[in-house]
C-alpha cells in the first residue's frame, strides 16, 4: 500500500492531445481550489502536478505547466469546502499574480502568498514550475490576510529559508516519506511564522523558533562535513546565543545533530562507494579520525562501517 503522503502525480501525458486541457483544468480544482483556468498558447498543452497531503490537510506539490491563466473569481468562493493560504514559490520561469488591489511579479526564489477567500489571478506566459504549500486557513494565527497578499518576499526575508525547507521536504516526500513525517511539524511552524512575518505581525515564540530551527540545521547539513565545526561556530553564522542555539536543536545538543549528518552521509557513501576507503570516508564526512568514525558509526548504527557496507550492498 502506497505512503499516505506519497505525492498523486497527475499529468497530461496520461490523456489525449485533445482531452488534455480539460484533465488539466479538472486536475488544478481538484487538486487546489475551484478556478477558472485558461491555457494561453495555441500549441499542445502539457502540465504535471506531483501532491503530497501531509498531516491537517496541508498540500505540498511540485508543478510544471505551460503558458496559462487562472482566476479565483466570486462565483467560486462558495466551492471549496476549506479555505486555504496558498504560499507560491517560483522555482522557474515567471508569472504576474493580483490579488486585494495589488499586482506582483513572481520570479525564481521568491515567495508569494494568496488567501482563497478572495479572487485572485494568476498568469503564467510560459513554460514555469513552482512549489505551492497550501494551509487551511484554520491553522494560520493571523486573522486579516489582506496586508500579506500578492507582495514578493525574496532574498533578505524570510523567503529563502521558507524555499529551502519546503523543497528539501518535498524532496524527501517524494523518496522517503517515513523519514519525510517527522519534519513536516516544523516545516508547518516555519510556514507561519513566515505568515506571521509577511503580515506585519509580531511571531509568536514558537513561529520564531521554527525559523531559527530551520536556518541552524540549513547550516549545519552545509557545514558538518567540516571537522572543526562546533556550537561556538554555529550559534556565530545563525546570529543566536550558545544558549538560544542549545534550546533550539533539543535533545543531545549540537554535537550529536553533527554527528547524525555526518553519519548519515557515511551511510549514503558506504552504499554509493564500494571501494572507497573507510579513512577516505571518515574524511569526507568530517570525521577526525577513522576510529573515531568507526566508533560513532558502530554506537548510532549498531554495525562497523565494514559490516554496513556489506548488508547494503547490491
Amino acid at each position: 500500500m502506497p505512503d499516505r503522503m506519497s505525492p498523486l502525480v497527475l499529468s497530461t501525458e496520461s490523456v489525449s492531445t485533445q482531452e488534455a486541457f480539460d484533465y488539466w483544468r479538472d486536475s488544478v480544482c481538484a487538486m487546489y481550489v475551484r478556478m477558472q483556468v485558461d491555457p494561453l498558447t495555441s500549441a499542445d498543452f502539457h502540465a504535471r502536478i506531483e501532491y503530497a497531503t501531509l498531516e491537517n490537510s496541508v498540500g505540498l506539490s511540485r508543478v510544471r505547466a505551460d503558458a496559462q491563466r487562472a482566476r479565483r473569481r466570486p462565483v467560486d468562493l462558495q466551492a471549496d469546502a476549506e479555505d486555504c493560504i496558498l504560499g507560491v514559490i517560483t522555482l522557474d520561469g515567471q508569472a504576474v499574480l493580483e490579488q486585494d488591489g495589488r499586482t506582483v511579479d513572481a520570479k525564481p526564489g521568491t515567495l508569494i502568498f494568496l488567501d482563497s477567500t478572495r479572487p485572485y489571478t494568476a498568469t503564467w506566459t510560459s513554460m514555469f514550475e513552482e512549489l505551492v504549500v497550501q494551509v487551511p486557513t484554520r491553522s494560520i494565527s493571523v486573522t486579516d490576510t489582506r496586508s500579506l497578499t500578492a507582495q514578493a518576499f525574496g532574498p533578505g526575508t524570510v523567503a529563502p529559508v521558507v524555499t529551502s525547507c519546503f523543497t528539501s521536504l518535498f524532496d524527501l516526500v517524494s523518496t522517503d516519506p517515513a523519514q519525510a513525517a517527522p519534519l513536516v511539524p516544523h516545516a508547518l511552524g516555519l510556514f507561519g511564522a513566515a505568515v506571521a512575518t509577511a503580515a506585519r505581525r509580531k511571531s509568536e515564540p514558537e513561529e520564531i523558533t521554527a525559523v531559527l530551527r530551520q536556518q541552524v540545521f540549513d547550516f549545519l547539513r552545509s557545514h558538518a562535513c567540516d571537522p572543526e565545526l562546533g556550537a561556538d561556530t554555529v550559534a556565530s553564522a545563525c546570529g543566536v546565543s550558545r544558549r538560544t542555539l542549545y534550546r533550539i536543536v533539543g535533545g543531545g545538543g549540537v554535537a550529536h545533530h553533527i554527528r547524525e549528518i555526518r553519519i548519515d552521509r557515511a551511510k549514503k557513501l558506504l552504499q554509493r562507494e564500494r571501494y572507497q576507503s573507510m579513512g577516505a570516508i571518515a574524511a569526507a564526512c568530517g570525521f577526525g579520525s577513522e576510529s573515531g568514525f568507526h566508533r560513532a558509526f558502530r554506537e548510532s548504527v549498531g554495525a562497523t562501517p565494514a559490516d554496513y557496507r556489506q548488508m547494503v550492498r547490491p
